[in-house]
């Protein structure tokens, strides 16, 4: 991915680690399929969520969409090695598992699959603002949209309300082509070998169930790279300190 599909980052920040936690299940998928999984915005739950895209404008006294509201995906990711909120949040039955990689890793996982990957592949770094705040910088951005540069297109789905800031995110952004409009998901081949370079086990889990997902992990998937339980609830080593009398 070419430095000007970096968004809100520096090249200081490209070899940065980067976490996502999801189920078990989804991550031997992932290694069974080869295929990497981005969503379209309008299926979250965040009603601010890409709705600058989705806003209508005026122009010549007819109202009009961007195009590209019905075809673009994106992936979240967090800067945040260790977050309680974060594993209560998406590990709520405490049977999930925290991947991680590298920032420019994951860009260059998507840009190599995409032949206009400098108009369609992106990744960015969220901008957290209050709810004062949120919509007049959606107005601000949405000046700049008049350009229709694939890199203010992406812009739009990197601010989010300050009630989301503990997530730190990074976001993988897609914009599809017109047959990928109206879909859900899009999908992508990777080598997740390569990809994904440490797996941790949610830290309330089990020791059963954490020595199964090594096993899995081991013997069925051969994954070479660390398998950890979380250290987020360690109690601290014993203290001895010795009272003068």
């Amino acid at each position: 991915m070419e430095h000007k599909n970096y968004v809100n980052l520096s090249s200081k920040d490209y070899n940065k680690f980067i976490y996502r936690t999801l189920p078990f299940p989804r991550l031997v998928e992932i290694f069974e399929t080869g295929q990497n999984t981005l969503s379209a915005p309008w299926t979250w739950d965040d009603p601010f969520e890409n709705f600058i895209l989705k806003t209508e404008f005026i122009k010549n006294g007819q109202r009009v969409k961007f195009a590209v509201h019905d075809r673009c995906f994106a992936q979240a990711w967090s800067t945040k090695y260790e977050s309680d909120a974060l594993w209560r949040i998406y590990s709520p039955d405490k049977s999930c598992v925290r991947i991680r990689t590298k920032i420019k890793k994951l860009a260059n996982s998507l840009s190599s699959k995409c032949a206009d990957h400098k108009t369609s592949a992106f990744i960015g770094r969220v901008k957290y603002f209050s709810e004062n705040q949120i919509v007049p910088e959606a107005i601000k951005l949405a000046k700049y949209m008049a350009g229709g540069t694939a890199k203010n297109l992406a812009k739009t789905l990197l601010f989010k309300r300050n009630a989301f800031e503990h997530e730190k995110e990074i976001r993988l952004i897609y914009f599809g082509l017109h047959r990928d409009a109206k879909k859900e998901i899009y999908q992508y081949k990777i080598d997740p070998h390569e990809l994904i370079e440490s797996v941790a086990v949610d830290p309330r889990a089990s020791n059963q169930l954490v020595d199964v997902y090594k096993h899995y992990l081991r013997n069925i998937i051969e994954f070479k790279g660390d398998i950890i339980r979380s250290k987020l609830y360690n109690p601290p080593k014993d203290l001895i300190y010795e009272l003068k009398t």
